[in-house]
């Protein structure tokens, strides 16, 4: 049914008018062709094409128990609720806003499925793209969610090129909190710079930068590196960077850190001039560490204290396996002894009572000895040295070093020296031989000890002397044995070469 309401309709001319346009439209729809109100070439791809610049095309206009009440609604049907001054379209399966008027219908919901943003805002000022406020201090101002159980699922997603991705204000709450069920409440990733910053501006001592609690028994915070720190602390005030507290009265760790690497470490601590990692308990272990197969707890320091241990009435330090200590005056050597240099407990490595010679077999061509000579005793071996401070004869012309012993330490030292000699006529007889244990200090010749024969009485072809004693000396202090012998014949006479008649041995019996 058509029909058309004329605003005069006395005029007969506008009726035929009228009329004879509805009959053509008709016609022009009957054989499906676009037809146009106000214009003369309708778009071909609209059934209706009405165009004009000071009036709109008016829908039917009902309130919303009106619009609900339409009986099997066409998919597509149009409607403009007076109520909710929005239009709506039937979709099908229920009554959609489209717009206008009041905006978006509270609340709003509605689920596509899109590979592009579902919906995006774009603000080109300097205020927020999306703000949300919450008055309800129990309500949230923003939440979104993912219901899918992938592992690399993301709740909310925020990208800044060169800004801010997310920034979050809280007057005296929570600024950012994020919760998950069994995955990660907050995942931050940087691929060159800082991916988490947190900074308190404005607060009291007692606040945390960043404060990390865990109800159950798992770890409060987790951080791991595949090249660098995975926790770096820097403290520029006189208190710690790092603080870890156990409130578990029977077991737990304040500070747990594990590396999985061999040039890794579990916890680093690093100060330029305070305290690198400092431990404390009232009454159990302030720092403890332990290791598979490296370092359990490795500590550096350029001027300071590398690692400080201090107990009032337990351990200061309690290690369970081997312990390496080297570097500064701490210069180890084997077998050497650690221990104090003085009374505020500065220790060095020392060597024990492990110096310690015994030279024997006289350099071939320094053998024989001259009537009423006196000559250095020249050794071509040893038996044994073991802090290698005796260097042997390689020479008939030797140098002034060799066959001397060299104090590596200062302390008590025991010497022997033992001569047999011989001449080679059996009638002769030796009237004289002396051993004299001599030391160079620094260019002064000191005369050690001395054991002699007496003097100018026939003793034989053949005659043996021995010398003992006990003397302090300096490091660096050069101890060498000199000779004389004279006899009736006035000829040479032959050391004998063998290393229980003919030796010079000596040890440190107390090092200061």
């Amino acid at each position: 049914m058509i029909v058309i309401t004329l605003l005069n309709p006395n005029h007969i001319i506008m009726k035929t008018l009228i009329f004879a346009l509805l009959t053509f439209a008709l016609i022009q729809f009957a054989h499906g062709q676009s037809i146009g109100i106000g214009t003369s070439s309708p778009n071909q791809s609209a059934m209706l094409d009405v165009n004009s610049t000071t009036r709109g095309l008016l829908a039917p206009r009902m309130t919303t128990a009106q619009r609900t009440a339409i009986a099997s609604p066409a998919k597509g049907l149009l409607v403009y609720d007076t109520d909710l001054n929005s239009l709506f379209h039937y979709n099908g399966a229920g009554w959609a806003a489209v717009g206008g008027g009041g905006g978006f219908t509270l609340p709003f919901d509605q689920t596509v499925n899109l590979n592009t943003s579902a919906f995006k805002i774009t603000n080109g000022g300097v205020g927020p793209a999306i703000q949300a406020v919450t008055t309800n201090e129990f309500g949230y101002a923003l939440q979104a969610s993912n219901t899918t159980n992938y592992g690399y699922s993301v709740f909310a997603y925020s990208r800044s090129p060169n800004g801010i991705g997310v920034y979050a204000l809280g007057d005296s709450s929570i600024a950012v909190k994020g919760e998950s069920g069994k995955g990660i409440g907050i995942d931050a990733i940087s691929t060159d710079s800082t991916a988490l910053r947190a900074r308190i501006i404005k607060g009291t001592n007692a606040d945390a930068v960043i404060l990390a609690t865990h109800a159950g028994g798992g770890i409060a915070v987790d951080a791991s590196s595949n090249a660098g720190s995975a926790i770096r602390a820097i403290s520029s005030n006189t208190t710690a960077s790092i603080i870890g507290t156990n409130n578990n009265a029977s077991a737990g760790n304040g500070v747990y850190g594990t590396a999985l690497s061999a040039g890794g470490a579990g916890v680093r601590g690093e100060s330029t001039a305070g305290t690198g990692v400092l431990g404390y308990s009232n009454n159990n272990t302030g720092v403890s560490a332990g290791t598979l197969g490296g370092t359990a707890l490795s500590a550096s320091s350029v001027s300071g204290t590398a690692l400080k241990g201090s107990s009032s009435s337990g351990y200061g330090l309690d290690v369970s396996g081997k312990i390496k200590i080297s570097g500064g005056n701490t210069n180890p050597a084997a077998g050497a002894v650690l221990t104090s240099i003085d009374l505020s407990g500065n220790a060095v490595w020392k060597q024990p009572d492990r110096v310690a010679f015994r030279a024997t077999g006289v350099y071939s061509g320094l053998n024989v000895i001259p009537d009423f000579t006196t000559r250095k005793l020249h050794f071509a071996s040893e038996q044994y040295d073991y802090a290698n401070s005796f260097q042997v004869t390689t020479d008939v012309n030797p140098t002034t070093d060799m066959s001397n012993f060299v104090a590596p330490v200062t302390g008590l030292y025991h010497f022997e020296v033992a001569l047999s000699m011989q001449l080679a006529n059996t009638s002769d007889d030796f009237t004289s031989l002396a051993a004299t244990l001599k030391i160079n200090r620094g260019g002064n010749i000191i005369n050690l000890a001395r054991s002699q024969t007496a003097c100018c009485e026939p003793q034989g072809f053949g005659i043996t002397i021995t010398l003992s004693t006990d003397f302090r000396l300096l490091a660096g202090d050069d101890v060498y044995v000199e000779i004389r012998q004279s006899n009736d014949a006035q000829v040479n006479a032959t050391i004998d070469n063998t290393f229980f008649d003919t030796y010079f041995s000596g040890r440190l019996i107390l090092a200061d």
